[in-house]
């Protein structure tokens, strides 16, 4: 036989291999004793071809089988498949591909398979059918059935539909065709598992062909309405209707259920959706017509719109805001007055000068004089920035905002008072003129006396009238003097000094024969009434045919106020000289007890006179009168802040319509739509006047008389009641005795007897005061706050007793006998070089604050002030309350104490001589709460001697004296540096509404001209929180009266 040279190549590797395997174990066998026998070869053995999801085992053979340990490690290398294997040799599959089984033994030997992976079957493990529930005769639906999992090995669906009730028919895509109505089961199944749906089949679907839009034919904006709809045939069925509106040159609101807003005049489209059905209309929304054609006209001490014999009947308020801020605010600011029936609206019409008032509120009108229409960019090249975001922000000019007031108001009914120029500085005024006098002319006026009488001045002033009056609205097209929504041009606000009525008579001549305006004209002064007769009878007799024969008024004036007589029967303007102006249309009294620093338990009587005085001498002279602005500061636990402000309103303006003459109350607001608003997004109560239209007791009160004034109503309801006026609030209070009043009101029943409940304490019987004409109904009883200790509360009520047997009574309330707190300090602003000061001035009154800076090097807050008029004065400088980091201070709600020092030149005052009164106190935001009114209060003779005594003195004082400023830094004292200085205290009762502290110095009376500082800013509270109990009792309390 032929030999075979592959077979015999072959057969020489094979028994190579094995002579060395022999040799290899032989090798182990001799290295490793008698006993131990080594493996020399490991060999697996299994399934080459897996399935995914199916276990397979696999086993090793170990070479040679006597081998002395045959222990064996598995694991597996996934190669471009993936398995896991464990101890016992079963190998599961995870996914298709190869995989290397590995045996290794315990010395390394090993051996290895190389196994494939296929995929295996998956089976389904659910089915879910989605698809409509309801399917009318006439419609199809399709139905789809979820497999789970996504994977798996057959997910086709076999359908079929089993029948109920009623019947259909399934086609293999799913898709019902139903037969007959009823019910009927849907049902998908895959690979073995079944799925179920039940389907009710309804009567036949009657499609929509056709719709109407229903909705007025003429609506404007800011209307509001609910839209409809018809549809065709009006048997149709539909299930969803849907309502969209595509704004275009108009715009507007449209919920889905068709309730539609509109806000701007334009184009817009209307959709509706029903079903599958769409409708379209294309709408106009209106431009608010002009409602106001009339002029307003004063005749025989009434006023009239035009030629009507009907006299014209107002409640009105004030907003200064809206000659300065976004559309918005003035469309909300007008809306909220319609909406609560007010008529007119006073306003004002100037912006004097460009100072940082402009700045703030980026707007301005007359930059200098003559200087009417060109901007601070154009002027000075200033830009403006957003202090918010930190874009440019250019600059508005007043005027333009006065066009767009006089316009929406129109279009709301309401007419607007346009005032000229203010005493006051905010927003220029009066004191802006003397300036630029002094600046042009190098004068050195002080005060606004030269205002009234100065001729380049009044020149000045009658230019930019003449400017406003001259002014064609660049959006009506109406000249301002031709307009009769402007109800009256008023001179100025509250013009004050000896020359107002001759400078009055001047002006409102200018603006009636050189001017020739077409509307009324008003002074704006608040009404003393100290030149008036001391006693006069009025009545058509002594009025000199001013009061008509057949009016039955009859009034006996006595120039005396109820309580005292303070400002509203001073002498500083010659009221009665002003009602005798040919010019002047009507007389203008304001009035304001908080200011006029009335005692709260006279507040409301003593205007109650003032108005009925006013009134009556307006008549005498055949005027009527506007109580242009009055209001009641919001109450707080403030001792001086307690005048009942609803019961004051409702007194005033009833006392006003019972004398035919109006009221416009101080201050109806809206929206603020900036970061600088409230935390409800309403504009900030600066002042504590602001009204909103909110549905409070305020806002539905001025509601009613709103309805009174309009003819809507004939008299405003009353009923028997009783209201406490002190305490107004829970109150603690310092003094040795506190007084507790009420006054009650008899409409249809007697009262028998009025009780004080005190708890622990036998009723007490209330004594009716009738010592004082003015004041009626009034109930008291004296509470000594001696007899119990400091911190404690007495808890009280009063309950009145009518004769038919029935009661009422006012909610409980806390007088708690105060308690010198010891506190934590808080927060010290010291002013030293490292802090960072955060602070914000609102300006001054009566008075210039020229600069405000944190003076590093003395550590201290320097003022720069000029309160040229000698008269009161005071600085505002708000200390923003949060971050403490930035330097701000850490107020509401554990902060109990205020504390900090005023300074002033010593040299300065001395100069000026006199005596007078320091009354520095804190206002607290947001609402201006004036806090620590006269609490201390100092004269300047108090601080020179007590700055005279020895330090051993007992009675030396250590909150008042001089102290030495090294203004100069050399270490040596001279006579400039020294400073009196007061360190004022004030407490309070912390409320979580409040959230920053305004530090308010006075110069009182002094013309101070010069630099003042402040220091020591200290907060002292209870860092952990108030350990007190809340002052206000439980609505519910439980009196124990000690029966």
């Amino acid at each position: 036989m032929k030999e075979n040279p592959i077979m015999h190549t072959w057969l020489k590797k094979i028994v190579l291999a094995s002579l060395f395997v022999i040799a290899v174990t032989l090798f182990a066998a001799c290295n490793l004793g008698d006993d131990d026998l080594a493996v020399a070869a490991v060999t697996v053995a299994g399934a080459n071809t897996v399935q995914v999801g199916t276990p397979a085992a696999y086993t090793a053979t170990i070479l040679p089988a006597d081998a002395t340990d045959k222990s064996i490690t598995w694991s597996v290398n996934n190669v471009s498949g993936e398995a896991t294997i464990n101890q016992n040799g079963i190998l599961t599959p995870v996914s298709p591909g190869s995989v290397q089984v590995v045996a290794k033994a315990h010395n390394d030997v090993q051996g290895t398979r190389t196994v494939t992976i296929t995929a295996g079957r998956i089976p389904v493990s659910m089915v879910t059918i989605t698809g409509a529930a309801n399917v009318a005769l006439n419609k199809t639906a399709t139905y789809i059935a979820q497999v789970q999992p996504l994977d798996a090995t057959d997910p086709s669906v076999l359908w079929s539909v089993s029948p109920g009730t009623g019947s259909a028919e399934i086609n293999q895509n799913g898709q019902l065709t139903p037969l007959t109505e009823g019910t009927v089961t849907v049902v998908a199944v895959a690979d073995g598992f079944p799925a179920e749906k039940h389907v009710l089949i309804t009567a036949a679907e009657i499609p929509v062909t056709g719709a109407d839009i229903l909705i007025p034919d003429t609506l404007y904006e800011f209307d509001e309405t609910q839209l409809s709809y018809t549809v065709y045939p009006e048997n149709a069925t539909y299930e969803t209707v849907t309502w969209t509106l595509i704004n275009q040159s108009g715009e507007g609101i449209l919920s889905p259920g068709g309730y539609l807003t509109l806000l701007k005049p334009g184009t817009v489209t209307v959709r509706l959706t029903i079903g599958n059905h769409v409708e379209e209309i294309l709408y106009t929304i209106e431009t608010l017509p002009n409602l106001i054609t009339d002029f307003i006209v004063s005749r025989d001490g009434f006023f009239f719109e035009g030629e009507s014999e009907e006299p014209f009947k107002f409640l009105g308020t004030n907003n200064y805001t809206l000659h300065y801020k976004s559309d918005a605010m003035i469309d909300d600011a007008i809306r909220q007055a319609a909406d609560m029936g007010i008529k007119v609206i006073r306003m004002w019409a100037f912006f004097d000068g460009w100072e940082d008032e402009g700045r703030a509120n980026y707007a301005y009108g007359q930059l200098e004089p003559g200087v009417f229409t060109q901007s601070p960019e154009a002027r000075y090249g200033e830009v403006l920035y957003d202090r918010n975001t930190g874009e440019v922000k250019p600059a508005v000019h007043v005027l333009d905002r006065v066009d767009y007031a006089i316009h929406r108001a129109g279009q709301h009914g309401i007419r607007v008072k346009l005032v000229l120029t203010n005493y006051y500085p905010e927003f220029g005024g009066m004191l802006t003129y003397v300036k630029w006098h002094n600046d042009l002319f190098g004068t050195s006026y002080s005060g606004r006396g030269q205002f009234y009488t100065n001729e380049t001045i009044k020149t000045w002033y009658k230019n930019w009238v003449e400017h406003v009056v001259n002014r064609t609205n660049t959006i009506t097209g109406v000249p301002y003097k031709e307009d009769p929504v402007i109800f009256a041009w008023q001179l100025a606000n509250e013009p004050d000094g000896a020359n107002v009525h001759i400078w009055a008579d001047e002006m409102s001549a200018y603006l009636k024969n050189d001017l020739g305006v077409s509307q009324m004209v008003s002074v704006g002064a608040q009404g003393s009434l100290g030149h008036a007769p001391s006693t006069l009878t009025i009545n058509k007799d002594t009025a000199d045919g001013r009061i008509a024969d057949d009016d039955d008024f009859h009034y006996e004036f006595v120039r005396q106020g109820v309580g005292g007589n303070y400002y509203g029967y001073g002498t500083s303007v010659n009221h009665w000289a002003i009602l005798q102006l040919e010019h002047i249309d009507y007389s203008t009294a304001h009035l304001y007890p908080d200011h006029w620093r009335i005692p709260p338990d006279r507040a409301i009587e003593y205007g109650e006179k003032f108005i009925r005085d006013h009134a009556a001498l307006a008549k005498y002279w055949g005027m009527p009168l506007i109580l242009e602005e009055f209001g009641i500061m919001r109450s707080t636990h403030d001792e001086s802040l307690q005048i009942h402000r609803d019961l004051a309103y409702d007194t005033w303006l009833n006392a006003l319509y019972e004398m035919d003459a109006y009221g416009m109350f101080w201050i109806l607001t809206g929206i603020e739509d900036s970061p600088d608003s409230d935390a409800d997004g309403n504009y900030p109560d600066f002042d504590g006047f602001r009204v909103l239209n909110d549905g409070g007791s305020t806002a539905m009160l001025l509601r009613e008389y709103a309805k009174l004034y309009n003819g809507e109503i004939e008299t405003i309801e009353r009923t028997d009641r009783m209201i406490m006026l002190s305490p107004l609030h829970s109150q603690i209070t310092r003094a040795n005795t506190f007084r507790v009043e009420v006054k009650v009101f008899e409409v249809d029943k007697t009262v028998e007897e009025v009780l004080l409940y005190v708890h622990g304490q036998a009723p007490i019987v209330m004594n009716h005061r009738t010592d004082d004409p003015y004041r009626t109904g009034i109930y008291d009883h004296v509470l000594n706050m001696q007899a119990i200790e400091p911190g404690e509360d007495y808890t009280i009520k009063a309950v009145v007793r009518y004769t038919d047997g029935t009661e009422l009574e006012t909610v409980p309330r806390n007088v708690r006998r105060y308690i010198f707190l010891e506190l934590d300090t808080l927060f010290v602003m010291d002013f030293n070089a490292e802090q960072t000061i955060n602070f914000q001035t609102f300006g001054s009154y009566e008075a210039q604050l020229r600069s405000i800076h944190h003076n590093k090097t003395l550590e201290l807050l320097e003022l720069d002030i000029l309160n040229s008029s000698g008269h009161w004065s005071e600085h505002k400088v708000k200390l923003i309350a949060f971050p403490p980091t930035s330097g701000g201070l850490p107020m509401i709600p554990n902060t109990f104490r205020v504390q900090y020092t005023t300074l002033y030149n010593k040299e300065i005052v001395d100069a000026l001589g006199g005596n007078p009164t320091l009354k520095n106190y804190i206002a607290l935001e947001p609402g201006w709460v004036k806090t620590g009114i006269d609490a201390n209060n100092v004269t300047i003779n108090t601080i020179r001697t007590n700055a005279d005594k020895d330090d051993s003195d007992p009675t030396k004082r250590s909150d008042i004296g001089v102290r030495w400023i090294d203004l100069n830094g050399d270490g040596i004292e001279t006579p400039n540096e020294l400073f009196y200085f007061q360190t004022v205290t004030i407490e309070f009762v912390p409320n979580d509404t409040l959230n920053a502290i305004a530090i308010n110095p006075t110069t009182g009376g002094m013309p101070y001209d010069g630099v003042m500082y402040i220091d020591d800013v200290i907060l002292y509270g209870y860092a952990d929180g108030a350990p007190i109990d809340s002052l206000e009792p439980d609505p519910d309390f439980e009196f124990d009266l000690g029966e």
